[in-house]
């Protein structure tokens, strides 16, 4: 009897989602809530920025999401649908703009 193991390095079945947040003169602005949703599952999960206003969820399926970021004293900022494919990065820049 033989037995054959095979093990495969760097694969992964998952693809990210990562960009920054600015205001709207181009300055780093760190977001109060941002949420990435799945638009196939009711499945939701925070991708809270950085203190550099870098957002990043790395983990996500092979599917379409919607991404939403929220600031105090800014307009909502969504943006649907988003292709994540197995071993990609899709790169969602937000700059925010005022709200009055």
């Amino acid at each position: 009897m033989v037995l054959v193991a095979s093990t495969s390095f760097g694969q992964t079945f998952y693809g990210s989602i990562v960009g920054s947040v600015s205001d709207a003169t181009s300055g780093r602005s760190a977001a109060g809530e941002c949420h990435i949703t799945n638009l196939g599952t009711p499945n939701a999960g925070a991708c809270k920025p950085t203190a550099r206003a870098i957002i990043s969820s790395s983990t996500l399926c092979l599917a379409q999401y919607k991404i939403e970021v929220e600031n105090i004293g800014f307009r909502r900022f969504a943006r649907d649908p988003i292709t994540v494919e197995v071993q990609s990065t899709v790169r969602i820049d937000v700059a925010f703009r005022s709200a009055t």
